[in-house]
């Protein structure tokens, strides 16, 4: 039985569950707990259906629709330059905290086998982090190639949202189509912060996958993608033909390629994909093994706030709380370094026993 039978046959159930908040479906083999939370979802049919959803009065529900309140402001990107973040005010927050578990499960009776970014590992089988995933089929390939997608949340429009809500993945009418993506976009756009943008991105990036997927069969590569960062893999060199192809399936699924962040690397040279070096396996790269060394040092030999002063000298902004900030950045590094490695790494387990000591 697929998802859109189960809710065809059921939406009496699914109505009544979704009114009274209290189970009244029909349990039988097939049934799985993503289709029971994706089916109240896909039961919405107007109003009412929604906000029985989310258990909101109506009045509230159009104030959160006509005057929606964010939060602007800009956080420093790794390597350099700003990231805009639109955060909504609580009460929006938790309506979009609600309706993300629903567009996750719903993802999840589908889920694309080639992402790996937004993706709730409910189950929680795979004890890897996300990026490590993301990173592991490319292990050994003798050429990688990296490109990321240019202004990714706001490039994605509110009337793709209304068009993916449309859709036969969602199969909404018209009025519960426009309730909902008034309540998942800011100034015509997906903000980046809102808990439902991350998924969103996930469903209106499945057509490409597929068109990525499908070539990426035909040249005998590998392809996967972690938000807006694809990433392929060959054991033969990606020539400008390929690239152009790549290009134009970005190009008409209304995507724009940032070409300052075209990267390919191959022989002898080092291959990283989402920040991960995957030439013989999965790894840090040498220079943060270095930095955690040095930042484990420096605690040990100078203490808390001359390390912590040290770490942030170059940095333009004072914080009160700097050696609280530094304690936990190297607490950080030093996790990332054991999800990559592995919890039985020697590195990990030396870095992570010298903290201990320490603090």
């Amino acid at each position: 039985m697929t998802l859109y039978d189960f809710v065809e046959q059921q939406r009496p159930e699914l109505k009544q569950t979704l009114r009274l908040h209290t189970l009244k479906i029909k349990i039988f083999p097939g049934v799985t707990k993503h289709m029971i939370s994706a089916g109240l979802l896909l039961s919405m049919e107007n109003a009412q259906d929604v906000c029985a959803y989310f258990q909101l009065p109506r009045a509230v529900l159009e104030q959160l629709i006509n005057s929606p309140k964010y939060k602007s402001f800009s956080i420093a990107k790794k390597r350099g330059g700003v990231r805009s973040i639109e955060a909504p005010e609580p009460r929006l927050m938790n309506v979009q905290r609600a309706l993300n578990h629903g567009l996750q499960s719903l993802y999840m009776c589908n889920p694309d086998p080639a992402v790996f970014g937004f993706v709730i590992n409910e189950d929680n089988r795979t004890p890897a982090s996300p990026i490590v995933q993301n990173a592991m089929p490319h292990v050994g390939k003798l050429h990688v190639l990296n490109i990321d997608l240019k202004d990714f949340f706001p490039s994605i429009r509110a009337f793709r949202v209304k068009e993916l809500f449309l859709s036969d993945r969602f199969r909404f009418n018209e009025q519960t189509a426009t309730v909902l993506t008034l309540l998942t976009t800011h100034q015509g756009h997906l903000p980046q912060g809102a808990p439902t943008s991350p998924i969103i991105t996930n469903f209106i990036c499945a057509q490409m996958d597929e068109e990525m997927r499908k070539i990426s069969l035909e040249r005998a590569w590998t392809y996967t993608r972690y938000a807006d960062d694809l990433t392929f893999s060959a054991d033969v060199s990606f020539h400008d033909e390929a690239i152009a192809q790549i290009r134009s399936i970005v190009e008409h699924n209304r995507f724009v390629i940032n070409e300052k962040k075209i990267r390919q690397k191959g022989e002898g040279k080092r291959k990283e994909v989402t920040g991960i070096v995957v030439n013989t396996k999965v790894n840090v790269k040498r220079n943060q093994i270095r930095q955690v060394r040095a930042m484990l040092f420096d605690l040990e030999r100078n203490g808390r706030t001359a390390a912590a002063a040290n770490h942030f000298k170059n940095s333009p902004v004072v914080r009160e709380n700097d050696q609280d900030v530094f304690l936990n950045r190297l607490r950080g590094y030093i996790s990332f370094i054991g999800q990559v490695r592995g919890k039985d790494d020697p590195i990990f387990l030396r870095f992570q026993g010298k903290l201990h000591e320490l603090i």
